[in-house]
């Protein structure tokens, strides 16, 4: 400041000279107001009585330092009830807290690099920041380097980010390092993207165009997914490409929602004949139980069964149960369930798969097998997405027995 104010009398004679001036207080001491818009009047240390004044003055708790410099004396000797001796405390309190600022914001004044004034190109440019104009501040030419450097920063960063790092190195540290986290998250989210649609269309074609909600239900059964509810949050009507339209309209893919899309759009790669073959594969041995259960499934009658292969009735039963529970096990270990999958891939709205519906999907030996396999073992097949019944009454009418689906 180019006014040192140090004495209580000299404060004295200042408020003398300068009472009935128009200028204010900060263009006495020769400061621009706006450097001081980030300080605040309780940070500058008046007591209760003096910091209640200036709230009461202007009928909020707190507000820069600049609109404190912005009245001239005759403004601020007006406040209600501040007095001589309470104008006399603010402005020895306020002389206090401005060098004080300086000290911490501002570089001291002896700092010279070459002829250049450290100090007063520092304040020049914070007026800079602060809305005045080259021509307002006048800089000298050797100084026009240093402002061509300052105009390049704001062309390319906001007028506000430069000012808070001008004041602050540890700003422009923070922000870097949060640009660097956002920049990477967006990178990973980009990398997402082009993983899950690689993933989409490995998929085949004819079951993307199948509705979605009966696979998500048919994977929930064979696995924890964490977006189970999210993938059961799409409408009914909505096929998997449909979906996928919708997920990449979203900007920004997270890691927990990826993977769960990612595990659902990988297990829809999938082909049913792989999974019967390998669900089957216990069945389909030349051990004398499995051959007389295929016989059995394919429509071999009892009487036929025991007199083929001369055993009795009890033997004969204990051998069925025997293969059934071990495609039953087999059926269970699987990732898919066969059923499930086949009413996904039926797709008819309609609430029962019976051993038609899976020789259409697998084949008539395949679909015999099974089927013998889950008559057998009846009661074993019920979740919470189905159950086997023997028959189901329907408007009165006996239907025929079937996997029931919940409606």
């Amino acid at each position: 400041m180019d006014y040192e104010l140090k004495e209580t009398t000299e404060i004295e004679k200042f408020i003398s000279e300068h009472k009935n001036s128009n200028a204010s207080l900060g263009e006495i001491l020769n400061i621009n107001p706006a450097s001081y818009q980030n300080a605040y009047i309780s940070e500058i240390g008046f007591n209760n009585a003096g910091l209640g004044l200036f709230q009461r003055y202007k009928g909020c708790e707190d507000y820069p330092v600049s609109e404190l410099l912005r009245l001239t004396l005759d403004e601020m000797s007006r406040i209600r009830n501040l007095g001589e001796r309470g104008l006399i405390y603010i402005l020895n309190t306020l002389h206090t807290f401005l060098k004080n600022y300086e000290v911490r914001y501002f570089p001291h004044e002896s700092v010279y690099e070459g002829d250049i004034n450290i100090y007063r190109l520092d304040r020049a440019l914070r007026n800079l920041m602060c809305g005045e104009t080259v021509d307002d501040i006048k800089f000298r030419e050797d100084e026009l380097p240093y402002v061509e450097k300052y105009m390049e920063a704001t062309s390319v960063l906001d007028r506000f980010i430069c000012e808070r790092a001008y004041k602050n190195d540890r700003y422009i540290i923070d922000l870097a390092n949060s640009l660097f986290k956002s920049s990477n998250e967006i990178a990973l989210c980009v990398e997402y993207k082009q993983r899950l649609e690689e993933t989409f269309y490995r998929i085949p074609a004819d079951i993307r165009k199948k509705h979605m909600r009966p696979f998500v239900s048919a994977y929930h059964l064979k696995n924890e997914n964490l977006q189970y509810e999210y993938l059961m949050s799409f409408d009914e009507s909505m096929t998997i490409n449909d979906v996928y339209s919708e997920v990449r309209k979203n900007h920004t893919i997270w890691y927990s929602l990826y993977m769960g899309l990612m595990s659902f759009f990988e297990w829809l790669n999938f082909d049913i004949s792989n999974i019967t073959d390998e669900i089957l594969a216990p069945l389909k041995t030349n051990m004398l139980d499995r051959i007389i259960f295929a016989d059995r499934a394919r429509g071999l009658k009892l009487g036929e069964a025991i007199e083929k292969y001369d055993i009795t009735r009890n033997r004969l039963y204990g051998l069925e149960g025997h293969v059934a529970r071990a495609f039953y096990k087999s059926h269970i270990n699987s990732k898919y369930d066969i059923f499930a999958m086949v009413y996904a891939m039926r797709d008819n709205g309609f609430h029962k798969v019976d051993i038609d519906d899976l020789k259409t999907a697998i084949g008539d030996e395949n679909a015999e097998l099974i089927w013998y396999s889950v008559r057998r073992l009846k009661n074993y097949y019920r979740t919470e997405l189905y159950s086997y019944r023997g028959y189901r009454e329907v408007l009165g009418d006996r239907v025929t027995m079937g996997i029931w689906f919940c409606d």
